[in-house]
Order: C-alpha cells, then sequence, then structure tokens
C-alpha cells in the first residue's frame, strides 16, 4: 500500500499530440526516429479587396526546344531553362523525379504569387543528391516579361529525408502568400527541423525565419490560424529517444510574424503538463523554492498519490523512491511553515512506510534528519545532517533522483533547502 498524507490533491494531466507520418521510403533510414506532421496546409489569404485569381507565366512556346530536363549538376537551371522553353510545371515535376533517380518525395512545387503582380512564380523543393545526409534546395522562380528567373536559392539543406513545402499562407499580412518549408534532419536518437519563410518584402524574396529551432527533439509541427489574426506556427518538441536521455518534458514553441523585426520569431514559449512522477517532482520543487508551500505541498502529494503518473523505466522501484522523497520535502515543508505537528506526521509515515526497497534510503535519511532536528530544534542542523547522509549514499540518494541529461540532476545542496 503506498503511504498517504492527511489530505491529496488528485491532478489529471494529458498531453495530446497529434501528427501525420512523413515519408519513410527512403534507403538506410528505417532505424532512425521518425518526425511528424500534419498534411500540408494551405492557408486562405485574408485579403479584403477580391482581385483576379493570378494567371501562369506568359511563356510563348518555343516549337524548336527541346524539351527534357537531363540529369546535370545544376538541375534549377535546367529547370530555368526548361520552363522558359515552354515546358509545363506539370511536364517539370515529371521529369524532376527522373532526374538523378529521384522518387516522387524528392519533388516539391507550388505555383504562387508571391510579389501580387497577378502571375503565379514557381517554388521547387530538389534533392540533389542521394548520398545521406541528403542534400536538397529550395529555390524560387519568379514571372517577369514573360520569362521565369531565378528569384531565390537556398544554401544547401541537408537531412535524412528531402526538404518539403509544407504550407502556404500570408505569415506576414501582407496580403500576400508566404511558402513555408521545412528540412528534417535526423541523429542517433531523435530528429530536429529547419524552416525557411520565403516571403516578399524590401522588392525582393528572402528567407525571414531567423530562429533557431534546433533544440526541439522529435518536433511536431502546425499551424494556427484564427482567421482574426496572422497564422502561428507551432513546434512541439516530444521525446529524446536514448535511455540516457530520460523521459523529455514535453514544450511548445509558437512563433510568428513580427513586424518590427520583419521577421519569425519566437512568441512564447509552454511547458505542457507532467505525465511523468519525475516531473511532477521538479515541479514541486520550484513551487517550493519560490514560497509557493500550498502549491509544492499539492505537488509533492500527488507524486505520493497519483496512480496515472508514469514512473518510466523504473516502475515500482522509481516510484518508492520518488514518493519517499517527496514525503521527506513534506516534512520539510511543514517544519518550514511552523506546523511541526504535520511536519511530524510525515516523517512517522515515513520511516515506517519504507522498511526497504528503493524509499528505505530516503527513510534512513529522513531519520538522519529527525535525530539532528529534534535535538536541536534546527532545522538547519537536520538539514546539515541530510545533506551528509546524501553525500555518503549518493548513488542511492543523489543518482537515483537524477533521470537522464533531459532533466536536471541532483546535488548534495538541493536535498534540504531552507527558505529564509
Amino acid at each position: 500500500m503506498k503511504p498517504m498524507l492527511a489530505t491529496s490533491a488528485m491532478i489529471s494531466a494529458i498531453l495530446l499530440i497529434s501528427a501525420c507520418n512523413l515519408p519513410q521510403e527512403l534507403p538506410d533510414t528505417s532505424s532512425l526516429p521518425t518526425l511528424a506532421a500534419p498534411t500540408q496546409t494551405a492557408l486562405p489569404v485574408d485579403n479584403p479587396q477580391a482581385s483576379p485569381a493570378p494567371a501562369d507565366c506568359p511563356i510563348p512556346p518555343d516549337p524548336g526546344a527541346a524539351l527534357a530536363i537531363e540529369a546535370s549538376a545544376n538541375p534549377v537551371q535546367d529547370v530555368l531553362d526548361f520552363l522558359n522553353a515552354g515546358g509545363s510545371t506539370a511536364d517539370a515535376r515529371v521529369a524532376l523525379r527522373n532526374w538523378n533517380n529521384s522518387s516522387p518525395e524528392d519533388i516539391a512545387l507550388a505555383q504562387v504569387d508571391v510579389n501580387g503582380d497577378g502571375f503565379l512564380d514557381l517554388f521547387a523543393v530538389v534533392r540533389i543528391n542521394a548520398d545521406i545526409p541528403l542534400e536538397s534546395r529550395v529555390f524560387s522562380l519568379t514571372c517577369a516579361n514573360a520569362r521565369y528567373q531565378l528569384e531565390y536559392i537556398s544554401p544547401a539543406l541537408y537531412g535524412n529525408r528531402p526538404a518539403d513545402i509544407y504550407a502556404v499562407a500570408d505569415f506576414t499580412g501582407n496580403g500576400l502568400e508566404d511558402v513555408l518549408t521545412i528540412q528534417e534532419s535526423c541523429g542517433a536518437h531523435t530528429c530536429s527541423l529547419q524552416p525557411t519563410l520565403l516571403t516578399w518584402t524590401g522588392g525582393r524574396l528572402s528567407d525571414r525565419w531567423l530562429e533557431s529551432t534546433a533544440d526541439i527533439p522529435s518536433p511536431v509541427i502546425e499551424i494556427l490560424s484564427s482567421g482574426e489574426s496572422l497564422p502561428i506556427v507551432r513546434i512541439t518538441g516530444t521525446s529524446i529517444q536514448s535511455a540516457g536521455a530520460g523521459p523529455l518534458r514535453p514544450f511548445q514553441r509558437d512563433f510568428g510574424w513580427d513586424a518590427a523585426a520583419q521577421a519569425i520569431t519566437l512568441l512564447q514559449e509552454t511547458t505542457l503538463p507532467a505525465t511523468y512522477r519525475i516531473h511532477v517532482l521538479l515541479d514541486a520543487e520550484e513551487a517550493y523554492l519560490r514560497s509557493e508551500f500550498e502549491l509544492a505541498l499539492q505537488g509533492y502529494q500527488r507524486v505520493i498519490e497519483d496512480d496515472s503518473l508514469d514512473d518510466w523505466i523504473y516502475g515500482n522501484e522509481g516510484y518508492s523512491r520518488l514518493s519517499a522523497y517527496a514525503l521527506f520535502r513534506s516534512m520539510l515543508l511543514h517544519l518550514q511553515r511552523g506546523e511541526n505537528s504535520q511536519g511530524e506526521a510525515a516523517f512517522l509515515v515515513l520511516r515506517e512506510g519504507y522498511p526497504s526497497g528503493g524509499g528505505r534510503m530516503f527513510a534512513e535519511m529522513g531519520q538522519a534528519f529527525w535525530e539532528s532536528f529534534s535535538s536541536s530544534n534546527s532545522l538547519e542542523a537536520g538539514c546539515l545532517a541530510a545533506r551528509a547522509y546524501a553525500e555518503l549514499h549518493a548513488v542511492e540518494i543523489l543518482d537515483a533522483l537524477s533521470y537522464g541529461y533531459a532533466n536536471p540532476a541532483y546535488t548534495v545542496s538541493d536535498i534540504c533547502p531552507i527558505i529564509p
């Protein structure tokens, strides 16, 4: 039976992350983590002044031109020559699939009137080579004087899957559609994203996504649009697929257009509700250090009582350690507030409830604390004894509370802090 304090605070935490998988057909990538993402989304442009639909670039056909895209080192120039000879974008897509033995997922094309001149411009993502990591390029051809011209080409984008055109929408509020592309890159244990936001500003097309997203592990990307405000790009970090990392506390970052910076910037970061017991404990510790004692006590009680929390790979042993430590900290919290009777009650539950198993060493640490505290009536004396015990039994105390590099590591000074 799990030890209980006098009161309880049962709080349910549900984390919902939904996404669709990106293509999986590339060779030699079956063991890699898979980036999840919704289906490509095209959002409507909220332009109060209706205008005629943009037209295809009016390139006169050239009957004598050889309409083919040859395998060469410069597919961008090949596409440009092909289209300016009268080739269609549909034929260009088919031809590019055959270029360098590309598969359909290696080619992304979108026609967008990016500069508002009434003619459709072409955005393309092309895989340049098939080596691992793959190299992709994003480029844009704008229509001017009945011909396409190269407007933009990205630096080389490297990843385990080709880059992709993710969404077309007015992200800046200028009434023109912008193009959001993403490049996925996967390491041994997790994937990350590199977005670009191609928008027409200052009379030219440029990438205005300036924020790094490389530290968002196993990301899920989605676009939020209310119709009353500019679209928000939300990227959720979900996990690090390595036992050494421990459980990751999921978090979301919202990115949007900053008119002053003329760029996509970070709007806010949100930590998602905890589903692992260790994260509930860490939340309680932070509340304690902020002197938010009621919130901290609720967190410690939830660590002890909430059967719905995930104990990661440690199972019952992990529960025994964390619940015993939460009782120790509950005892300290009550004593910190001068509630000596409640503190003694928590100590007695700790001492009697963990005669063996992972929580036993925490109960012994509580005993060391209580003997010094009761003889001196000094919290500091009690904490000195508890810290000395934790240092002597660092593996059973400190290491047992450290859940991988994705979470804070406990030190001796963290065990028994006194709040002024």
